[in-house]
């Protein structure tokens, strides 16, 4: 049995739609960020419907696919609104294209005003993309984890850690170096021992500080877990 449930979609936004998932789960922004491993400006920016204050599409895709599995609500269908909200995105920037040309002696302006102008919008420019890229060399790395989540229990010995980064990130599981293909994403077998496991999974670029996720996975040493791993995961939860 599935336990995706499904939700009649009526003309709403995505904002709309997972604001209203999450207050029907009865759970603050806070709780829902951490739960489904999303920060809480990205959350905002997704139910305020500001994607510019979003990283890029396929991260923003990532994201919702952890955050449908938080309020159980089937991932396609945010997708779906996500999708369409992008393409109104689109269609509203081609539709606010000038329309009229001005006349050309309207524009004539003095060659001296003219140089000063250019020259100032150039290093305004300059300047705006050299913050623009000191901020990207400092700011902490998107992390995203699918597996495992926080507090399981596993039935074999060895856990798969798996999720995505951006590319160019330094990315470390209980600090050994691990491979990030050509998307940022990862999957790394992490080798459990009997009882509780904390992994470590660190992001790091080259001038940011560190982001942190950790993860308590349960192994009680046998293949298969009776009533007394379920009792010792809550414990641990």
């Amino acid at each position: 049995m599935s336990d995706w449930v499904e939700q009649p979609i009526l003309e709403t936004t995505l904002g709309n739609f997972l604001r209203q998932q999450r207050e029907a789960a009865g759970k603050s922004i806070a709780v829902l960020a951490g739960e489904a491993h999303v920060q809480e400006k990205h959350l905002r920016a997704f139910e305020e419907d500001m994607p510019a204050q979003l990283p890029d599409f396929l991260y923003q895709q990532f994201f919702l696919r952890s955050i449908a599995r938080v309020l159980h609500v089937h991932p396609e269908e945010l997708l779906a609104l996500h999708a369409s909200a992008q393409e109104q995105v689109i269609g509203l920037r081609t539709n606010t294209l000038p329309q009229a040309r001005a006349l050309r002696r309207s524009f004539m302006v003095a060659p001296r005003v003219v140089s000063a102008v250019l020259v100032a919008g150039s290093a305004i420019l300059a300047l705006g993309v050299l913050g623009w890229e000191i901020h990207g060399m400092t700011a902490l790395p998107s992390l995203a984890l699918s597996t495992p989540a926080d507090g399981s229990l596993s039935a074999i010995p060895t856990v798969s850690v798996a999720g995505l980064t951006e590319r160019g990130t330094e990315l470390r599981i209980n600090g050994e170096l691990v491979y990030l293909n050509a998307d940022g994403k990862f999957s790394e077998a992490v080798n459990l021992h009997r009882g509780l496991n904390i992994i470590k999974i660190a992001a790091k670029k080259v001038h940011s500080d560190e982001q942190v996720f950790y993860r308590r996975v349960l192994w009680n040493g046998s293949a298969a877990l009776g009533d007394g791993g379920a009792a010792a995961v809550a414990a641990v939860r």
